[in-house]
């Protein structure tokens, strides 16, 4: 407090004034108060640059205070003006040999903060001899200078063998030292990219021994590096953890949850399983102790016990009551004790958890009350036992009449009936009692589906629905989901009560509402009740599968990767750290031969410790095993796995083996949950015709040969559509005579014959473009009613119903074959993974290269007269903005200068806009060379980029996004073991994927050509099941590296496109531009 009158504005000139005094000042008590004047304006944000001349030179003066105050205003304006830090670096380097150790580390601590070119150059020398300092105050200031050093140039670090002194530091006597080198070696590691920390067992030993003379933080990291210890053999894991216990004990609980941390990774390399046991029981207390802290301490816990009950279920078995609510707890620990206590519920405890849930059930905090109803029901499931008792308790809150408590008990009720079907059903009458208090989504979705689901027994089945239907138009999807469900089931259980409802919820579905989910749904439904109501039977009443408590659970590879990041926000979060930390790097349990955890079916194999990465610290660094490199064979079998897990993980993949017979199109041997089921309409010879561009939502118009090109207009426009056809918001507007949505290819409402005639869809027994998904669905006949109700005619031939039914929807007949029945398996194994033959890439020019259609950037009504388009292109590594003016005012218009917005690429003009004077009426090319130098600013999206346009009529603004492979290096390839490790280490949440139609090539040599020529280069081929596998990879000038396995089927007619890159903001627009090159089809030779 005695410092506040120094918090004052005061004027610059008296400031330095009063440096600049020469009045004895023995001292420097005058300068001391002056600096603290100057450091308190500071803070209040003011400008004390202008000072510097004057303060740096009191850095001479000896007197450690003064210093302190000179470096604090050093750092804060030498970081932005290199000029002051240059002015203060003489002083710094004498600091750095001063006598005093805290003279000499504030020296090189400061110098550390400075990112300018020149004193981190003079860094250098300082910071090597303060690592072998004899004060172990400069030795711990200096590690941490080194993790500073690395951020600014990690090459330097490597250079200047800074890590070798930091690994040395490892076994100095000072504990402050062991922990800051420890921390500075985790820092690095996670920066490095090809570094992995990993210490044995001496050195961890000595880690260990360190921690009883550490500071709690030092404690912390120090327990943080032993996750780096990895035990080879049997004991060394036990050895390690009963050294550790007594950190448990610890007053700090960032150390007890280290300790925790630490210990539980350790239990997966333990094979005592008695001594393993034991330590899980020491385990309890201190992890019980924490939740007696304050409240946000209470969360951190929660949520890192959720994660270690589902790995060891047996911890806290006997503290169920330590996580029983108080009536003080915030929300957010009564929620996360909620979902513990529910893990912790046993046969033979619920007796007890029972009652306490439903007297959290009376409480008036609406959301946790809706928790406690839903943990009433999870309880039921998961206990077979409790259930009866569960449904007693349920029908005691419906009695309530408490709206938010009856639609949550209805919801859960409704899985309760889907885990013990025809048991509970005496209860639905009860339900019904409280329709009309029904008016969330979700409640009134359960309820629908009680009644679809139970129909046949429940008397007034069709009016329950009929009071939902009345108003299906206005309802949220889930709802009307519910509702065509319920109502067809309604239909099949008993035909005459549902005949009229049917008829008019299809209608509904497939022409008044705009989700394609919904309308996909009903069209299925249609086509199963007109072809065969034995097989709509089969598939709409099927067995359900059987839903259980541990459905919630994490997938096993997620939890592994998040009980190594314990205490962290990653398990706070219960997210990767890579899906919040770009850049992050993946942890999950090092491959030992004392490893006790089992590896999920399927699962990729996991590299050893030492696999490609450079040992830091030491230790049994060899693997007689490890070749360092990953040969075709190895990469085919990794692929293989991740194809398997993909098919095993999709609910429409076909099993090959139970239909040997069957024919089906060669697109439904690819990934099935990226295909349009709307889409596999089928002509008589049995070939199928994909109908529009990938995306369901919204009218398509019929897709011409072009494919992707067509369907984005050749790609004029495509400034506005991204990798899925949609436009994005901030481009949605621009007026373009270029420009072309998602109904490109329809016609226009005047169009003559001759032009339907053209139309290469007219004689595919399609009606124009009217319904959903490019062809006319309408299922509107009066007749239709009719047709449905004589949908199971026993007499009628199955063919001719089937035609009767198809000429009512107004459809081309299908094919005898199902498009559903499974694939014949592959004649032949698929070939061995082959790694690409040099492209010829003799005679190509620059027309080889994919150059978009130029789109419209401004109109003449926008400019005046002025009507401008372009795009952007790579000829030969130039990139260059192609433009088109076209003058269409009545007065010439000259002066052109062009100027770009900071952008996310720094994209900038190399050159002055070489435009003449346009008369009126006259038109005029030319390109724009740029480069990649200019101001960076991330932009959104991150391909966007601003332009003003100055000429004599004005100044014109616009923005416009540009395709990225105008950004891809050239010769940027990965070898096939680079694109193995990156592909297993980029996490699954950054892989996009796309689907694409009708490609326009001949040859798949076409499409690595077409890919090579624009800078995506193919790392390895396949062919499997009729399907090319290319594995390619790209590199855009920032460095952001691109892996994509591009699926293309032999007839060419559907491709996917899946992508990964730790660059995750920047797949989308990759995507895009991958997606783009392929849709314009082969260069023309």
């Amino acid at each position: 407090m005695s410092d506040a009158k120094y918090f004052q504005r005061g004027k610059l000139q008296e400031l330095r004034l009063e440096l600049l005094s020469e009045k004895r000042d023995v001292k420097y008590t005058k300068k001391k108060i002056t600096l603290k004047k100057i450091v308190a304006n500071m803070t209040m944000g003011s400008d004390m640059a202008p000072l510097s001349a004057e303060v740096i030179p009191c850095m001479a003066i000896p007197n450690l205070e003064v210093k302190k105050m000179v470096y604090l205003f050093v750092v804060n304006y030498g970081r932005n003006r290199a000029e002051i830090a240059n002015l203060a670096l003489q002083h710094m380097l004498e600091d750095a040999n001063d006598h005093n150790p805290l003279i000499r580390a504030q020296a090189i601590r400061t110098m550390s903060y400075l990112y300018i070119d020149r004193v981190i150059d003079a860094l250098c020398d300082p910071l090597r001899h303060s690592l072998r300092d004899a004060d172990p105050y400069v030795r711990k200031t200096a590690a941490l200078c080194v993790v500073k050093l690395c951020m600014y140039d990690r090459t330097l670090v490597e250079e200047e063998q800074f890590l070798d002194m930091l690994k040395a530091l490892l076994s100095d006597a000072n504990p402050a030292v062991v922990a800051n080198a420890v921390a500075a070696l985790t820092e690095i590691s996670e920066c490095l990219p090809n570094l992995k920390l990993r210490l044995n067992l001496k050195i961890a030993s000595k880690l260990i021994q360190a921690l009883n003379q550490c500071s709690e933080w030092g404690q912390v990291y120090i327990l943080e590096a032993l996750m780096f210890v990895v035990p080879q053999e049997e004991g060394d894991a036990e050895m390690v953890a009963e050294r550790i216990i007594p950190r448990l004990q610890h007053a700090n609980g960032a150390v007890v949850l280290a300790a925790v941390k630490l210990i539980v990774y350790l239990l997966n390399y333990m094979t005592n399983r008695e001594f393993a046991d034991g330590i899980c029981q020491k385990l309890t207390p201190p992890l019980v102790t924490l939740l007696n802290a304050r409240p946000e301490v209470q969360y951190v816990t929660l949520r890192n016990i959720l994660l270690i009950l589902q790995r060891r279920p047996e911890l806290l078995k006997n503290q169920l009551k330590a996580f029983f609510c108080k009536y003080d707890d915030p929300i957010y620990v009564k929620l996360s004790k909620l979902e513990i206590l529910i893990r912790l519920t046993t046969p033979r405890n619920y007796a007890f958890v029972l009652p306490e849930l439903q007297e959290y059930a009376a409480e008036v905090d609406v959301d946790f009350v809706r928790k406690a109803v839903r943990s009433i029901g999870r309880l039921a499931i998961k206990i077979e036992v409790a259930a009866e008792r569960c449904i007693e308790v349920l029908l005691e809150l419906i009695h309530t009449k408490v709206n938010y408590v009856v639609q949550e008990a209805v919801v859960v009720i409704k899985d309760i009936f889907r885990k013990y079907p025809n048991r509970y059903e005496s209860i639905i009458g009860v339900l019904c009692e409280n329709l009309d208090s029904l008016d969330d989504s979700e409640a009134k979705a359960a309820m629908i589906w009680i009644v679809g689901q139970y129909a046949d027994r429940i008397e007034n089945a069709d009016e329950v629905l009929e009071s939902f239907l009345d108003s299906f138009l206005e309802e949220s999807t889930e709802v009307q989901l519910a509702l065509l469900t319920a109502t067809v089931k309604l239909f099949i259980m008993r035909p005459t009560l549902g005949q009229e409802l049917v008829p008019k919820v299809l209608k509904w579905a497939t022409e008044e509402v705009d989700n394609p989910d919904l309308r996909d749904r009903g069209y299925i439904y249609w086509r199963l009740l007109s072809t065969d109501p034995a097989a709509a039977k089969e598939v709409i009443l099927s067995t359900k599968p059987d839903i259980s408590a541990e459905a919630e659970n994490l997938d096993p590879l997620l939890l592994e990767e998040l009980l190594m990041n314990i205490s962290s926000l990653a398990a706070v979060y219960h997210k990767p750290p890579a899906s919040f930390v770009p850049g992050a790097k993946r942890r999950l349990l090092p491959a030992s031969k004392v490893l006790q955890i089992e590896r999920p079916a399927g699962s990729l194999p996991l590299p050893s410790s030492e696999d490609g990465d450079e040992n830091v610290t030491g230790g049994d660094s060899t693997d007689p095993t490890h070749t360092g490199e990953t040969s075709a064979d190895q990469l085919q079998t990794m692929l293989q796995a991740r194809d398997d897990l993909e098919a095993m993980a999709n609910p429409y993949a076909l099993d090959t083996a139970e239909a040997p017979s069957a024919r089906i199109p060669p697109t439904l041997a690819m990934n099935s949950q990226l295909i349009d089921l709307l889409d596999l309409d089928f002509n008589d010879d049995g070939s199928g015709a994909a109908h529009g561009a990938g995306s369901s939502g919204g009218p398509r118009g019929p897709v011409t040969p072009s494919g992707l090109s067509g369907a984005l207009g050749g790609m004029t426009g495509f400034a506005t559509n991204y990798g899925d056809g949609q436009a994005t918001g901030d481009y949605a507007q621009l007026e373009s005579e270029f420009l072309q949505g998602p109904e490109a290819g329809r016609p226009p409402a005047n169009e003559s014959a001759a032009a339907v005639q053209n139309n290469p869809f007219a004689t595919s027994n399609l009606s124009s473009p009217t319904g959903p998904g490019g062809f006319d669905h309408s299922p509107a006949p009066t007749a239709l009613t009719k047709a449905f109700t004589n949908t199971f005619n026993p007499g009628e031939d199955a063919q001719a119903a089937l035609d009767r039914q198809l000429g009512a929807l107004q459809l081309a007949p299908a094919v005898q074959q199902s498009p559903f029945q499974p694939a014949l398996p592959s004649p032949a194994p698929p070939p061995m993974m082959t790694t690409p033959a040099p492209v010829d890439l003799s005679g190509a020019g620059d027309d080889d290269t994919f150059v978009p259609g130029k789109q419209v950037f401004l109109t003449a009504a926008a400019a005046k007269g002025l009507e401008v388009a372009g795009t952007f292109a790579r000829r030969r590594g130039q990139l260059t903005l192609d433009l088109t003016f076209g003058n269409q005012s009545p007065a010439p218009v000259g002066d052109f200068a062009i100027q770009f917005n900071k952008n996310s690429f720094g994209l900038w003009p190399a050159a002055n806009l070489a435009v003449p004077t346009l008369q009126p009426g006259q038109m005029f090319d030319t390109s724009l060379p740029l480069h990649t130098n200019g101001p960076v600013q991330s932009m959104t999206p991150i391909n966007n980029l601003q332009i003003a346009l100055k000429t004599s009529s004005g100044v014109f603004y616009f923005q416009t996004p540009y395709l990225v492979h105008i950004l891809f290096q050239d010769d940027a390839t990965l070898g096939q073991s680079e694109y193995l490790t990156a592909w297993k280490e980029i996490p699954d949440a950054h892989q996009k994927l796309h689907t694409l139609y009708a490609l326009k090539f001949a040859t798949m040599l076409q499409v690595r050509q077409k890919l090579h020529r624009n800078n995506v280069f193919t790392v390895a081929e396949r062919v499997v099941d009729g399907l090319t596998h290319f594995y390619v990879s790209a590199k855009s000038l920032d460095g952001s590296v691109f892996l994509s396995e591009i699926k293309i089927d032999k007839s060419f007619q559907v491709g996917h496109v899946a992508t990964k890159s730790f660059a995750s903001h920047l797949v989308e627009p990759y995507q895009a531009a991958v997606v783009a090159i392929l849709g314009s089809g082969a260069s023309a030779t």
